[in-house]
Order: C-alpha cells, then structure tokens, then sequence
C-alpha cells in the first residue's frame, strides 16, 4: 500500500515546479513539493518520514490532486470555529445593539436580558468579541 506514485506529465510537471516556486501558501508549497518527490520515485512511506506526517496524510494529498488538480490543495473554507453571533442574522444584530444602546456600560445585563427574551446563551464576553468584529 505503502508503493504508490503519482505519475506526472510534463505540462502537471512545470505547474507544480512553478507554483512551489512562487506561492504565497506554504501549505500548497509544501503539496508540491510532495507530488514532485512522488513523481521521482520516492514512495508514500519515505514521503510521510520526510515530511513528518502520516501515510494516510499523503494519500489524501495524492488523491486530492487526482481529484481536482492543483485546487485541491487549498484550505476549504468553513473551517475553524463559528461564530456566537452571526452578522448576517439582522434581527439579532438589531436587538443587541439597541440593547447596548440602552446600557453600554453594563453588558452583563445586555446579556441576561437577551437571553431572556430571545432565548439565547450570550456571555459577555461573546459580546465583547462581536462588537471588536464589527
């Protein structure tokens, strides 16, 4: 299992060559670098100690540049943790900023009262980071 290669043409070749040369994301760098390694005949194995990463890592690299090309090697977006408090939800918005109109200096109570009436879990501190967001 551990034997596999990616067997590139020359065109796939200059593309990799290039973009490991001049992109801004190390990530992709990094992938490219890989796939050019596989196609000199370095196995999945030797790929994973050298990059320090597991076999299984590799494979998905090999499969996601099988799979849709060079674009397969950028971060999907909806990664990482979402937002308590969604801007693009107005009615939410407009209630907690009329609430903090009401009482800017005391967001405790901006949240025990939203949380009251709209039933949400507001903390203050979710709103001290909504409001450095927005």
């Amino acid at each position: 299992m551990g034997y596999r290669f990616i067997q590139l043409s020359s065109e796939e070749e200059s593309l990799l060559v290039l973009t490991s040369k001049t992109s801004p994301k190390a990530h992709i760098r990094r992938k490219c670098d890989m796939l050019l390694l596989s196609n000199r005949g370095y196995d999945i194995k030797s790929l994973s100690a050298l990059y320090q990463v597991r076999t299984h890592t590799i494979r998905s690299w090999m499969n996601a540049w099988r799979a849709e090309g060079i674009q397969g090697f950028s971060i999907s977006s909806g990664r990482g943790r979402k937002a308590e408090i969604d801007v693009n939800n107005t009615d939410l918005v407009d209630s907690l900023t009329e609430a903090i109109k009401l009482n800017p200096q005391n967001l405790a109570l901006v949240c025990s009262d939203l949380n009251k009436t709209k039933g949400l879990k507001l903390t203050k501190s979710k709103v001290i980071r909504f409001l450095k967001k927005s």
